[in-house]
């Protein structure tokens, strides 16, 4: 399966159908705070990676795994670098122990954290300039973390990866991880608070490329964005995932935000 299929699946429902298990093998994790792991289910071609397990202090972030889930279904209809998710109930989660998590596909056979891709000269051998050419593809994410308020990329070390296929290079990507702190996290989008709205924090490298014509086409699509679609992506979460009262929250900050974004990202788009 392509990673366009199982995208197309994946964002067809909420929940998963498969049953996920640990890898034997975590060879390759970075542990997070959440925790996280990889995961495979019988007869499904590709790793996951579950998260999170570890409760945070604040019970407020219970809804992480229901906000990585939004995030990747507004990402998957815009055409933009976010891994497919699928949500998952845990009911034999170990005490103290989260049970509502979600599992991200990983998409490419190989895949390098930004705090390793940020150290590479751009401007020689073959890795460098496939890396150089999918930075200039990033102006997009700018806008879409800008409009879900994320607050965990800038140059993070490990939300940020570059994906490939060691047989085909010139088919890289950067995919943008990691959703859980966004959309009025610990509350913050709570009492009309999602109008204080400004330029997320973004990788130094993808900053000096940015492409303005891809910023106000992406403004374009997120500000035509219909509000039944923002509605449907969140109102399908189950309570175990995330309340009521959060889901209305963020329904009123997408949809409040987007109308937002022209002025925010005037300055960039006019040049």
């Amino acid at each position: 399966m392509t990673n366009e299929e199982i995208a197309n699946d994946w964002r067809s429902r909420a929940m998963s159908i498969l049953q996920w298990e640990r890898c034997p093998n975590q060879a390759g994790l970075v542990e997070g705070e959440a925790g996280g792991y990889f995961v495979q289910a019988d007869g499904f071609p590709r790793r996951g990676y579950l998260k999170p397990v570890r409760p945070h202090s604040d019970a407020a972030t219970v809804s992480r795994a229901a906000r990585e889930k939004i995030a990747a279904d507004l990402a998957h209809d815009l055409g933009l670098p976010v891994p497919p998710v699928q949500l998952v109930q845990l009911d034999d989660a170990p005490d103290g122990c989260e049970k509502a998590v979600a599992v991200s596909l990983i998409m490419y056979p190989v895949q390098h954290s930004w705090s390793l891709i940020n150290q590479i000269d751009l401007s020689e051998n073959p890795t460098g300039l496939a890396i150089a050419r999918v930075l200039s593809e990033c102006s997009p994410m700018l806008v879409f973390d800008t409009w879900v308020d994320q607050t965990d990329h800038a140059d993070h070390p490990h939300n940020i990866v570059w994906g490939y296929d060691r047989k085909n290079l010139s088919d890289s990507k950067i995919i943008f991880l990691d959703f859980a702190f966004s959309m009025g996290f610990r509350g913050s989008w709570a009492n009309g608070d999602w109008r204080n709205i400004r330029i997320a924090g973004f990788p130094r490298k993808m900053k000096e490329v940015l492409r303005p014509d891809d910023i106000s086409s992406t403004v374009q699509k997120i500000s035509d964005m219909d509000d039944s679609n923002i509605y449907e992506i969140v109102t399908r979460i189950p309570p175990s995932h995330l309340d009521d009262s959060q889901k209305e929250v963020i329904i009123e900050g997408l949809c409040g935000r987007k109308t937002l974004l022209p002025h925010v990202f005037s300055s960039i788009m006019n040049g």
